[in-house]
């Protein structure tokens, strides 16, 4: 759970591949990452875009993410919600528009 953040920043939720200290270490697959049951909660912020998410199914899944008490004003309020499994949004407005 992420509660109470204010401030500015570059991006309120950033998803992608990882790779700066990738080694297999002779494994000839990826091993799948995953992240749960996220909650993201009374939020107030500044940013250059609202979040940059992208779908690798064969590296990660990403499922059950809860904006709740969200309020962002940013200059790309675009994302790919599709790329996350089951998104809810409660009380959470981009630029003062609700989701």
């Amino acid at each position: 759970t992420f509660d109470n953040i204010e401030g500015s920043c570059l991006g309120l939720l950033l998803i992608d591949s990882w790779r700066q200290y990738f080694d297999l270490k002779g494994r000839q697959d990826i091993p799948r990452s995953y992240g749960d049951n996220i909650v993201i909660k009374n939020v107030n912020l500044t940013t250059k875009r609202f979040a940059s998410v992208k779908r690798y199914d064969e590296e990660y899944t990403v499922s059950n993410i809860t904006f709740e008490n969200v309020k962002v004003k940013t200059d790309n309020p675009e994302w790919n919600r599709d790329a996350i499994d089951n998104v809810k949004l409660v009380n959470t407005f981009i630029n003062d528009v609700e989701q």
